[in-house]
């Protein structure tokens, strides 16, 4: 999570949401007196204080494409996982992100559930990302019509991720479905079935 009391907004994102390029760039040198440090404390956390006025915006994601970022990320884990998480394809990871439950929230939790209870003024997607910041986040729309100098927007490296449907078969798609359609629900991803049309 990212207050700006200065511009009036609040940011929280489900993990692999393009949050750690979105709390780098909010907390550019324009926008914030210090650029934010992923030791300073848990950006994916949604305890946002109730700020009377204040613009709130929350980071959201195509979910059959995030759930092979969060797989890929898993097969990667960093020290700080205890137990390890287990090396697995991606069907077994599907399986097993069902059966992990909220012991390993990183993973299993959908993003409707990580933002249950957070108000937002506005989703921004991770594939519109540019868009979505300048033209749906009020306070940074308007320092964009006003010339303030703001870095370039974040251009996220998705190509590895355009292949995402080649991960899927019939029955992994099913899963994501029934396990993450509340995610599906968001209104950028409400188009569910458009987007299991895209699996081959």
């Amino acid at each position: 999570m990212l207050v700006n009391h200065a511009h009036q907004f609040a940011y929280t994102g489900p993990p692999k949401t393009a949050t750690t390029s979105l709390h780098q760039w909010l907390s550019q040198p324009s926008l914030s007196v210090r650029r934010f440090d992923p030791e300073m404390g848990d950006q994916h956390a949604t305890s946002v204080p109730p700020l009377e006025g204040y613009f709130h915006f929350a980071s959201v994601r195509n979910p059959f494409d995030r759930a092979v970022s969060l797989w890929r990320h898993s097969q990667v884990s960093g020290p700080w996982e205890d137990p390890p998480v287990p090396r697995m394809d991606f069907p077994q990871f599907v399986q097993w992100i069902a059966r992990a439950g909220r012991g390993r929230w990183f993973y299993s939790r959908g993003q409707a559930e990580h933002l249950a209870g957070v108000r937002w003024d506005a989703l921004v997607r991770v594939e519109h990302l540019s868009v979505d910041l300048s033209q749906r986040v009020t306070p940074i729309r308007r320092l964009l019509v006003v010339g303030e100098y703001l870095e370039a927007l974040p251009r996220l490296n998705t190509t590895e991720h355009r292949d995402w449907p080649e991960y899927y078969s019939e029955d992994t798609a099913q899963a994501i479905l029934e396990f993450w359609g509340d995610d599906f629900a968001l209104g950028p991803y409400s188009e569910r079935f458009e987007l299991a049309g895209q699996i081959t």
